[in-house]
This record gives C-alpha cells, sequence and structure tokens, in this order.
C-alpha cells in the first residue's frame, strides 16, 4: 500500500483496515509494531516515515 501511494502518507486506520483481519481491535498497536519492525529489517537511511497525524509514507 505504501508503494501503491507514491509518497502520499497513507493513515494508520487504512493499514489496518485493508491489511489485517477485520475483527482485529481499533486500538490495537499491530500497524505500529509492524512498521516498526519494518524499518529495523530495511536499516539506514530510513525509508518508511511517519507523519504524525497523517500516517505512513516511503
Amino acid at each position: 500500500m505504501l508503494l501503491l501511494a507514491d509518497g502520499a502518507p497513507v493513515d494508520t486506520e487504512e493499514l489496518r483496515d485493508r491489511l489485517w483481519d477485520a475483527a482485529l481491535d481499533p486500538a490495537t498497536t499491530a500497524v505500529r509494531v509492524t512498521v516498526h519492525a519494518l524499518r529495523r529489517k530495511l536499516g539506514e537511511p530510513p525509508l518508511i516515515h511517519h507523519d504524525p497525524g497523517f500516517g505512513y509514507r516511503l
């Protein structure tokens, strides 16, 4: 989804709704934890950025 957004931020709720089970608790930190793990695996320079209030972008 981040690649398809072509640099535009993707809302955390949209990521959760489209990529996880619909029964997932909206208060869960699944998106944040997953993005954190991806950032660690991708290393430096950071490729995934968080825009508070907007979402994640590449």
